[in-house]
């Protein structure tokens, strides 16, 4: 702030002078960012998007949790399962596990949010194409034909649902005939 005479004289004469003359180690501040600053600018960016990314995929992941939950309930409710279709659940969901090994180390081991979302994708396609075919084949049919986004999220969604209904199915199976 410029409070007098005496702050104006010391700004434009004296210290310009004293840079001229290199009695000061004082430097001026670009007018202009240098490239470092450009590229922490496009850094941030870049984190502002993954964040908002990861913000998005986390309340995706809610909304399917709370659903799952309310089907789970709802079967709970009305569904009755007899001891024979208990022993065919358990039977197909093990035999699922057990080809989804691989995906079900890689969710265990993963570092990153993509990793893990990824890992979850996989291992959702791998339970899907044995516990709901035909979600699957529907999703692998959208998928091959390289259509828009919005079917191949929609396929996604309804095949992830029909694998947390299996998977609440089971659930039941195992409280109903432990």
């Amino acid at each position: 702030a410029m409070d007098g005479p005496e702050q104006l004289y010391a700004r434009a004469i004296q210290m310009p002078y004293k840079i001229y003359t290199q009695k000061t180690n004082y430097q001026p501040l670009p007018l202009r960012g240098t490239p470092e600053m450009a590229q922490q600018v496009q850094e941030s960016i870049q984190v502002w998007k993954s964040i908002q990314q990861a913000r998005k995929q986390q309340q995706q992941q809610e909304h399917l949790e709370e659903e799952a939950e309310e089907v789970a309930e709802f079967m709970q409710e009305v569904m009755t399962i007899t001891d024979s279709q208990a022993k065919e659940i358990a039977i197909t969901f093990a035999k699922a596990i057990e080809d989804c090994q691989k995906e079900r180390r890689n969710i265990a081991n993963c570092s990153s949010e993509e990793e893990c979302s990824r890992a979850s994708v996989d291992l959702t396609m791998c339970m899907g194409e044995r516990l709901c075919p035909v979600q699957h084949k529907s999703l692998v049919k959208v998928l091959s034909d390289e259509d828009e986004d919005q079917k191949i999220e929609a396929a996604l969604e309804t095949l992830t649902e029909c694998v947390m209904l299996k998977t609440a199915e089971r659930r039941m199976a195992r409280e109903q005939h432990p």
